[in-house]
């Protein structure tokens, strides 16, 4: 009897794991405002929900209070980081919460921030700067492998793989990055998966996830990796179309993504809209859950 009890535990364990970080068992659940400037990119923390604005002028990272299990209250702001006027793009930490990476369209560059606090965006010191230009992308959407030895740049309809001499050092690329098209590969729906807005890795590195936009529709796309963090090995699994679920940009043109998330165990998945919702005047916030 315990010998049963203890299979059925780990079957039921295993099926739940199945279920996480897969875009085919999310259902739409709610969606929140969060305010009127531009968004470009969203990440989380172990304790916030971070998203990157661009006005035009005056770039901020804003910081909001996140619980793991629901959308934050974007009226309370927790924290924030004057970035200058760099045009962000993408966002991600690294080394535990010890780097915060900043890519952007200025001059396109990549920039590494030192945190003397773990994962808090006002305790940014030492900045490090590296150019992009030469190797023509900003960085659309940024994703670290757990060691910190290989950056993923999202720009265009490609994945930048950036390999680092020594780990999470951003002046230490090693070459020229080599590039992963995805715009030969179709989606669910049979459109070829292009412009791309933002990247995020299963933390054990067997899957990616990209938002991007064909035509008229914003969209997400899984792959698995059958070596772990080598893009070579990936095969499409599945897309998502969060269709009006980021609200409208104009009359009859549903939202761009601005960049997605998950929550700690990959239950639920959170995207952004760049631009305020047309009828309301908003940025939208989307979550989806298993």
């Amino acid at each position: 009897m315990i010998l049963y009890l203890a299979i059925a535990g780990s079957c039921a364990e295993q099926k739940a794991n199945d279920t996480f970080y897969t875009l085919s068992e999310l259902s739409y659940n709610a969606v929140a405002n969060a305010g009127t400037v531009v968004v470009t990119e969203l990440v989380i923390t172990p304790s916030q929900m971070i998203i990157s604005t661009e006005p035009g002028s005056s770039e901020k990272l804003l910081a909001y209070a996140f619980d793991d299990s629901s959308l934050p209250n974007f009226g309370s702001l927790e924290d924030e980081l004057a970035v200058g006027n760099q045009n962000p793009r993408g966002l991600t930490f690294g080394d535990n919460g010890d780097f915060l990476y900043i890519s952007g369209n200025a001059s396109p560059y990549l920039q590494r921030r030192e945190l003397s606090t773990a994962y808090d965006i006002t305790t940014a010191g030492t900045t490090t700067t590296f150019n992009t230009q030469s190797f023509g992308w900003g960085g659309q959407g940024l994703a670290f492998k757990s060691d910190g030895s290989i950056l993923f740049a999202a720009e265009g309809n490609n994945i930048r793989v950036c390999n680092l001499n020594t780990n999470w050092d951003i002046t230490s690329i090693n070459g020229t990055p080599s590039t992963v098209a995805l715009s030969g590969i179709n989606d669910d729906d049979g459109d070829s998966i292009s412009s791309l807005f933002g990247v995020r890795f299963k933390p054990d590195g067997t899957k990616f996830f990209v938002c991007y936009r064909v035509d008229n529709t914003p969209k997400v796309a899984e792959f698995s990796l059958s070596t772990a963090w080598d893009l070579s090995t990936k095969s499409f699994v599945s897309s998502l179309n969060i269709g009006d679920k980021l609200g409208y940009y104009s009359s009859g043109v549903l939202g761009y993504p601005a960049g997605l998330d998950w929550n700690s165990n990959g239950s639920r998945l959170y995207l952004s809209s760049i631009h305020v919702e047309l009828t309301i005047g908003q940025i939208q916030v989307a979550e989806y859950t298993v």
